[in-house]
């Protein structure tokens, strides 16, 4: 959704439409694969911080 909102246009030539939209997926898997990476380590960290205040 954060993707749609990218004007593709100004960085992208037409011809190379194939291109786009392999450009497109490789940002949003990157984009996902940052995203979640982000959220299992605020897990983790919320775990052990819990776990050395508990145990």
């Amino acid at each position: 959704m954060a993707l749609s909102k990218v004007n593709w246009r100004k960085f992208l030539q037409p011809q190379y439409q194939a291109m786009d939209r392999y450009l497109c997926i490789m940002c949003s898997i990157g984009l996902g694969y940052l995203t979640s990476s982000f959220f299992i380590t605020i897990i983790e960290i919320l775990q052990q911080t819990l776990l050395s205040i508990f145990l």
